[in-house]
């Protein structure tokens, strides 16, 4: 999130970070997406967008009915453009062209970890 003292700076939210290091200590423990998103619901874990609502952040997704509903799924940045800021026909960009910029902001879990759950996705 954005920094309350500079808004160029971007730190870590620590809540949403517990979460995010929950789910890779989960997928690290051989949980699967389903089991992971099953697991969320029942420990009543908000999505994302029900908990931007319940500390007054803004997004543009509604939250859920059920604020504890997990789907899986990924996020991916600069998948699309717009030919200009007037014409708002989309273009899908190429998967050279994902723009990936390291060490942005100081990481929630560390490489390794990410590295290992990598490898749990491919050999899977």
């Amino acid at each position: 999130m954005k920094s309350p003292d500079d808004s160029k700076q971007w730190i870590v939210d620590e809540p949403a970070a517990e979460i995010v290091s929950k789910i890779f200590d989960l997928c690290l423990a051989d949980k699967g997406p389903s089991q992971i998103a099953r697991q969320l619901e029942t420990e009543k874990v908000l999505v994302p967008s029900a908990y931007y609502e319940s500390i007054n952040r803004k997004t543009r997704n509604t939250p859920p009915a059920n604020p504890y509903s997990w789907c899986t799924g990924c996020a991916v940045n600069f998948k699309s453009t717009t030919v200009s800021y007037k014409v708002h026909k989309i273009i899908h960009n190429a998967v050279e062209d994902y723009q990936i910029i390291p060490n942005m902001q100081e990481p929630i879990i560390s490489e390794d970890i990410w590295l290992r759950v990598q490898e749990f996705r491919f050999v899977a």
